[in-house]
């Protein structure tokens, strides 16, 4: 199991009990107890779904088919007085813009905008503000209320584990060291609660001298999940490992505490939006709904001026690739970038599929951006040829031979593949040998056998690595020097570039994985948290140094040991 889940606590036992059985359902459990009773619990109905439920997911198949469409947006102004339900301005139409103004009549009066529209149970709305990025004094927060005006709640997190910010505190920005005491009884993705704000997290701390990094994982601001708006944080702080649950679940005590986070939004927590506000509501039944609007500090005046938009949810992403028109040399590689922008909450895996590479170069490609992830890397790596030949430059749009590099990123929404096209790699031009070629080799391989004659040729197919979830695996990292002498470095933590996630450079302290000036081969570590899924991904390393110069990228299994027990003869 990759976890323990507390599903009841009993007191007052007939006998001691000695076994639990759980049906085929997972719906109840049956208790045995020393004196011969047998005694049957139910299990919550969201443990697992029925049996049914679970052939016909596996056996439904995924459909090309256009996606739906937003309908148009109805601009509407808002009517005050609304500052109450009775009051609220009406949104007829499933798509609707409102503009408003946070600006009481009476000066000893907090403004606040009421808006009520309809909803069918299930249905998925996206609602925000536009505001900070108009210039406006307004910094909002939306909120969605029932039919009788309160708040309505979102999700239960169960507070499983405590801890506290140690060294320093956090400001409502920082992605990176995270240090939080007993941070060895946590594990990455899982949801950090810290005074209304929730962060996941998504690098182990590298040492006593470093803390967690959440997600994203890059750039400079951190994502907040369940609607929270990101805060400051203080030294010393309570924070706690929580575990998300439905509304109305009933949750045994563990001696910790249980937040309610509601439908309630400030700032974006995917941080696209400024100090603008998005929320993304899942309507619990059929019924009458509002959204209020109003500036998260109490204040208001002419120049709080915003415009809300309220319409029906649609997943959908766009991917742009980053590094086009590279320059690779002979016999080496350059990285290129793919990211992904998700549009209202998509959070599946996206494929990238590079195609029509000209002859001599190479692509990474299928590029798995993961559940959950932004972003991506691959390698466009050149053959080497003799240096009479170079500088070349490959195939362009004026050329008999040039065919244009296609790239495409597919990715199944609500069941419906969908494929958007992204930007081209461009040309790319063809170098001269770089002054320093990596190649990257697993633990047996001699230098001078790599592949062929010498380290600079490329072999046929990729090295390959194999890791088993838990384990730490060592490789090696070769450098062919052809006139550079320096020092050659390859990063902290983010070494291992495209490795799958819960995969990482290991064991490389504070300077990271480095090759000093003298160095032209050093053995370096992979280690695979517990719960990695089986999956094959290409990786590669990148130097710091001379043009940033790849490795060859490197195909890295990740299998799960055999649960046989051999039997030794």
């Amino acid at each position: 199991a990759s976890k323990i889940l507390l599903l009841h606590v009993k007191e007052n036992l007939p006998e001691i009990p000695t076994s639990v059985a759980f049906s085929p359902d997972s719906r109840t459990a049956i208790v045995g107890f020393s004196n011969g009773l047998l005694k049957r619990f139910p299990l919550p109905a969201t443990l697992a779904p029925p049996a049914e439920q679970q052939r016909v997911a596996k056996t439904d198949s995924t459909v090309s088919a256009p996606p739906k469409e937003i309908p148009q947006a109805i601009q509407i102004k808002e009517s005050e007085p609304n500052n109450q339900p009775a009051q609220a301005t009406v949104l007829k139409a499933p798509s609707v813009i409102a503009s408003g103004v946070i600006e009481a009549n009476e000066s000893n009066k907090t403004d606040v905008d009421l808006y009520r529209f309809e909803s069918k149970a299930g249905a998925e709305w996206l609602i925000e503000t536009n505001a900070a990025r108009k210039k406006s004094k307004l910094d909002s927060k939306i909120e969605v209320l029932d039919a009788q005006g309160n708040q309505i709640p979102r999700v239960l997190l169960e507070a499983v584990r405590d801890s506290y910010f140690t060294f320093r505190g956090k400001d409502s920005d920082i992605l990176n060291d995270f240090r939080i005491q007993n941070w060895q009884e946590m594990e990455l993705n899982e949801y950090l609660y810290a005074n209304g704000e929730v962060v996941k997290l998504w690098l182990y701390p590298r040492g006593p001298d470093s803390g967690f990094n959440v997600y994203p994982g890059s750039g400079s601001k951190r994502y907040t999940y369940f609607g929270t708006s990101p805060i400051t944080h203080a030294l010393h702080e309570p924070c706690y490992i929580v575990e998300p649950h439905p509304v109305g679940t009933e949750l045994p005590p563990n001696g910790l505490p249980v937040f309610t986070v509601y439908y309630e939004n400030n700032d974006d927590g995917r941080r696209e939006l400024g100090d603008d506000s998005r929320l993304i509501f899942k309507a619990p039944a059929d019924g009458v709904y509002y959204v209020r609007v109003s500036d998260v500090r109490g204040f208001q005046g002419k120049d709080f001026h915003y415009e809300l938009t309220v319409r029906p949810r649609k997943q959908d992403f766009k991917v742009t690739l980053h590094g086009a028109n590279p320059k690779v040399n002979a016999g080496s590689g350059k990285e290129f970038e793919v990211v992904a922008q998700r549009l209202d909450g998509f959070e599946g895996p996206i494929q990238v599929n590079i195609s029509g590479v000209p002859p001599g170069f190479h692509v990474t490609s299928p590029i798995i951006i993961q559940s959950g992830h932004d972003r991506a890397y691959g390698v466009v790596s050149a053959d080497p040829v003799p240096q009479s030949e170079v500088p070349l430059i490959a195939s362009r749009p004026d050329d008999a031979r040039y065919n244009p590099i296609q790239v495409t990123a597919t990715a199944s929404i609500d069941g419906v593949q969908q494929t958007h096209a992204v930007n081209s790699l461009g040309t790319i031009q063809l170098l001269e040998k770089p002054r320093l070629i990596i190649r990257m080799v697993p633990m047996n391989t001699d230098k001078y056998s790599v592949a062929g004659d010498n380290l600079e040729q490329i072999p046929e197919k990729p090295v390959e690595l194999t890791i088993h979830p838990g384990e730490t695996i060592a490789a090696k990292v070769l450098l062919l020097r052809n006139g550079y002498q320096g020092v050659v470095g390859f990063g902290r933590e983010y070494a291992g570039r495209n490795l799958p996630h819960g995969v990482f450079v290991d064991n490389i302290g504070l300077n990271g994985l480095l090759l000093l000036d003298d160095q032209n081969e050093r053995t370096f570590y992979l280690t695979a948290a517990k719960w990695v899924p089986e999956t094959t991904r290409l990786f590669h390393l990148q130097a710091e140094q001379e043009g940033n110069q790849t490795s060859i990228p490197v195909l890295l299994h990740v299998k799960r040991k055999d649960k046989l027990a051999v039997r030794s003869n």
